[in-house]
């Protein structure tokens, strides 16, 4: 079958290290494995430039955000600057603005020759699925990996959390079907006035041939310094939903009862100096190892 996988989330560099970035090349590349050709159509490719792409071996379409909607962006960036405030109101502009616009030169690229199907991966304001579901005449399948609307008024207080909650509600209702990573998240979809049978929980599964069990490489922790002792480990970005903000406390409780503890931390994000503020005030910076993002691959090894 002919796949369009779409991703119009602007924070996701579909070839970069974000966890959302490895789980939907793992999936685009278990459809290619499937026999499946697949178009993957991104806003983002990747973030740093000190990173080196990722290899996917699909038919990227690449899809920034125009010019007008860099320039509004910049313009009320600019207004917040002139009255001294910060908020995220540039960031959600942006979205919105950019689902707006995505779907008319997606549009035209498979109009004549359209997907059997849309895999959408749900970000907020994310309707553009829907609409190009639509024009194109074939089924959307969104996939939803967690209460979006939900963080976002809860983390992110932007003053739209009742914008983006209809949003998630209008292109759930109007998709051909909706695939949740947990109970919880089927619960509630169906809340939101989604029928049952066209909510279907798919877990979040693992690369076996990647992740498995096997002896430590003492390589390993020769070159992040651990010593011979215990490890604790997180990995994830290092944001207030992940609750990395627990592991001070955590660390210091358990310092005290096992000699030689370390705790290695696996990726970055906007809390790692509060981390590190945190840490340093209890006298546990020596204990603590930031790895900072790492390419997926190398995860394995670290965590094993």
């Amino acid at each position: 079958m002919k796949i369009l996988y779409l991703c119009s989330d602007l924070g996701v560099p579909v070839l970069g290290r974000k966890g959302a970035s490895v789980h939907l090349r793992s999936l685009v590349t278990a459809f290619v494995r499937a026999g499946h050709s697949v178009v993957l159509a991104a806003p983002l490719l990747n973030k740093s430039p000190w990173e080196g792409p990722a290899k996917l071996d699909v038919s990227l379409l690449h899809l920034p955000p125009s010019a007008d909607i860099v320039n509004a962006v910049l313009a009320l960036k600019s207004f917040n600057e002139m009255l001294g405030v910060a908020n995220p109101l540039p960031g959600e502009l942006r979205r919105i603005l950019y689902n707006q616009e995505i779907a008319t030169p997606i549009k035209r690229r498979f109009e004549h020759d359209p997907p059997d199907f849309i895999y959408e991966r749900a970000s907020l304001y994310s309707t553009a699925g829907v609409a190009l579901s639509r024009e194109l005449n074939v089924p959307l399948l969104v996939e939803l990996n967690a209460l979006l609307a939900v963080e976002q008024s809860a983390y992110r207080a932007t003053g739209l959390g009742e914008l983006a909650a209809q949003a998630e509600r209008w292109t759930l209702l109007r998709a051909d079907a909706v695939l949740v990573v947990s109970a919880l998240l089927c619960d509630h979809v169906v809340s939101l006035g989604v029928k049952p049978d066209r909510v279907h929980v798919v877990p979040n599964g693992v690369d076996a041939t990647l992740f498995q069990p096997g002896p430590t490489d003492p390589s390993i922790r020769a070159r992040w310094a651990l010593g011979a002792g215990p490890i604790l480990g997180f990995v994830g970005g290092l944001r207030r939903w992940h609750g990395v903000e627990a592991l001070p406390t955590l660390l210091e409780r358990l310092v005290q009862r096992y000699r030689g503890l370390r705790l290695v931390i696996v990726g970055d994000g906007p809390l790692r100096g509060e981390l590190e503020h945190a840490l340093k005030e209890r006298g546990l910076t020596r204990s603590v190892v930031f790895t900072g993002s790492l390419p997926h691959e190398e995860v394995a090894d670290l965590i094993r």
